[in-house]
């Protein structure tokens, strides 16, 4: 487990995502937090840093790109995105514009100032404007109820759980799903795409340890 969490540490780095490292980042404050009683000392610094930082230096600079190859959308860009998402879930409430029908139509319908028509944007840069695009207003609503239910469950399960290996579990997954969800803020993985199963996964062991927590409870 060491080695392979070098070996993904080493892809994040490699990989150039600021929104990547930052959600790493963010995931490590918050399984120290729910582990350790310093954690949340640690979180706390770490927030009162980052509310520095972002006063002193400007915001936009820092999250001027990705510094990913053919990912330079950088703030501004991605605000014009979201924007487009806006325009595109007000048009398409009920329904939703179709898995991964957004990249086929953004340009069409809702051109862009700062973004050529000839880049491909996959997705609207964050999960739950991507989420309602696809699904509509009731799948977005299903699925941030989804998000809601998993953090009960975690919540549940921490305070019914004793054995020191599922507590593990649960920190870890809680780390992961919080990961996803503040890389799903910059960027996204469409529940469309190929590696979305993996957020799947992630739900199925959580309600495996859940289920181990009501057995052991009983």
């Amino acid at each position: 487990m060491l080695l392979l969490l070098i070996f993904n540490m080493l892809l994040i780095i490699a990989s150039r995502s600021r929104g990547g490292l930052l959600a790493f980042g963010v995931a490590l404050l918050v399984m120290a937090a729910i582990r350790f009683r310093w954690g949340r000392w640690l979180c706390l610094i770490a927030l009162t840093v980052g509310m520095a930082l972002g006063y002193f230096l400007d915001f936009g600079e820092i999250l001027q790109g990705d510094m990913a190859p053919g990912s330079d959308f950088g703030l501004q860009g991605r605000i014009e995105i979201w924007s487009r998402a806006l325009f595109g879930l007000a048009d398409f409430p009920y329904t939703g514009m179709s898995m991964n029908g957004f990249r086929d139509v953004v340009h069409e319908m809702y051109p862009l100032f700062s973004i050529s028509s000839d880049v491909d944007i996959a997705h609207a840069h964050n999960h739950l404007l991507q989420a309602g695009l696809d699904l509509g207003i009731l799948g977005l609503i299903a699925y941030l109820g989804i998000w809601l239910v998993s953090v009960v469950l975690l919540w549940i399960g921490w305070q019914r759980i004793h054995d020191e290996t599922d507590r593990v579990l649960i920190v870890g997954i809680s780390g992961a799903l919080v990961a996803g969800w503040v890389f799903g803020m910059l960027d996204t993985i469409a529940l469309g795409a190929r590696p979305g199963f993996l957020w799947w996964m992630l739900l199925a062991m959580l309600a495996a340890v859940f289920d181990r927590s009501n057995v052991r409870g009983a």
